[in-house]
């Protein structure tokens, strides 16, 4: 029964595009309150309209997220913690539980796997009993990978396709990297993945051209969609450009930007 419930929350994480489109909203815990997020209401009732699949967030902020004229889109309630403050920010605790995140209303939960850390073993062993708890639920868990250089953009590319492979054997029914570059390198982890890639935003790109183009190549690569954050909270018209966004993903062809009026 567990399995056919993971299977339902995932079709509707996909969405009708058949894309996942998942905006994240995890950053205030790791990062503190980025400019885009003072107001993380007020971003999401502005986004209603817009092609996201999903939401993910930390679970202290959904709360915060809901308002009376607009629901939330499906919630991935983001488990792990740590923050930039520390000494090693790429090593994350559990701070969440998949009960707590089933009384939020999650419809998954997500876990971050900092490969290369000294705690990766910790890490691999808290993954395994996320995976383990929440198959008893039918909850889908999205695992976000990050070998060393992730972060800056210099993660060798077969470190990536084993970050992302041993994320899956663990148990992941979604795995999300950073975006590697080309589409060849895309489709390079999509071969070597077996369960949905999704490709994250990472820093803001230098224009939105530029990350629009990004978008195009992780599609044109077999990326099954995206997570995208600072790209579209910190956009001039953050509803203007999901919808272009959501146009590139499901098109898999390149977009001009149209910039906000």
């Amino acid at each position: 029964m567990s399995s056919l419930g993971t299977q339902r929350r995932l079709r509707r994480l996909r969405g009708s595009q058949d894309r996942f489109l998942l905006l994240a909203l995890d950053h205030g815990l790791p990062a503190g309150p980025l400019p885009g997020l003072e107001d993380p209401r007020s971003l999401v009732r502005s986004l209603r309209d817009a092609p996201l699949t999903g939401v993910v967030a930390s679970p202290g902020l959904v709360p915060h997220l809901v308002s009376e004229d607009a629901s939330l889109p499906p919630l991935v309630v983001h488990l792990s913690a740590g923050t930039l403050l520390g000494s090693r920010p790429s090593s994350k605790v559990l701070a969440c539980s998949v009960e707590r995140a089933l009384a939020l209303g999650a419809d998954a939960v997500s876990v971050q796997l900092g490969f290369g850390d000294p705690d990766e073993g910790r890490m691999l062993a808290d993954a395994g009993r996320v995976v383990d708890e929440a198959s008893r639920y039918g909850l889908p868990v999205l695992v976000m990978a990050y070998p060393p250089g992730s972060v800056t953009g210099t993660a060798a590319l077969d470190d990536v396709r084993h970050a992302a492979r041993a994320a899956a054997e663990v148990g992941a029914g979604l795995v999300q990297i950073s975006h590697p570059g080309s589409a060849e390198d895309v489709r390079a982890v999509v071969r070597g993945c077996p369960v949905p890639l999704l490709t994250a935003g990472g820093p803001r790109s230098a224009s939105p051209q530029a990350y629009l183009d990004a978008v195009s190549a992780a599609a044109a690569g077999g990326a099954a969609g995206l997570v995208v954050g600072r790209n579209l909270f910190q956009h001039p018209d953050p509803a203007a450009f999901a919808r272009r966004i959501g146009e590139v993903l499901s098109s898999g062809a390149p977009a001009i930007e149209v910039a906000p009026a």
